[in-house]
């Protein structure tokens, strides 16, 4: 069977919808922050900001060609893009950790006689946000804790044996 062009091309702006927006929500979730936005933080936010314009001026022109189920597509493609950044965005420790666990398993195959291990993600003025490792449950961190200079520990369990440790000292 052959692939006719002007069936890609038809499908293509729906595509194009659906994939810049979740593509700009992953560069946003995996943006490690700083002073100044990294270049790939200002596309993803370009991104968002133009494909909504891209998508409106899609549905105007089948509402006023009258071609229905090219408007139902759009407005179809519209609603799963914006489903799939909501829950990106809702999931992002999860999505983080996902993508990012095959590396955190290779890291600690190398390590003979790890019993923990932790990796930083995010930080902030005061706080930061690390995955933790945890061989033995036994020594798994409690859910919220206080230390002794004031800061809050909160862990969300991940995985098996990973924890997202959230740590506020303001």
């Amino acid at each position: 069977m052959r692939i006719r062009p002007r069936f890609i091309w038809a499908y293509a702006p729906y595509i194009w919808i659906i994939t810049s927006y979740e593509l700009a929500t992953l560069v946003i979730i995996f943006d490690g922050g700083g002073l100044l936005p990294s270049p790939q933080f200002i596309l993803a936010l370009a991104l968002l900001g133009f494909t909504p314009l891209y998508w409106l001026v899609m549905v105007v022109f089948a509402v006023f060609s009258r071609k229905w189920k090219r408007l139902a597509a759009i407005i179809a493609s519209g609603i799963i893009a914006v489903s799939m950044v909501y829950f990106s965005w809702k999931f992002r420790n999860e999505v983080h950790f996902l993508i990012m666990r095959p590396i955190y398993d290779k890291q600690l195959a190398h390590e003979k006689n790890v019993t923990t291990e932790s990796w930083n993600w995010y930080e902030g003025s005061g706080w930061y946000l690390e995955v933790e490792y945890v061989k033995n449950l036994a020594l798994a961190p409690p859910p919220t804790e206080q230390d002794d200079q004031g800061c809050t520990d909160t862990s969300q369990r991940l995985g098996e044996n990973f924890f997202l440790k959230f740590i506020n000292c303001d």
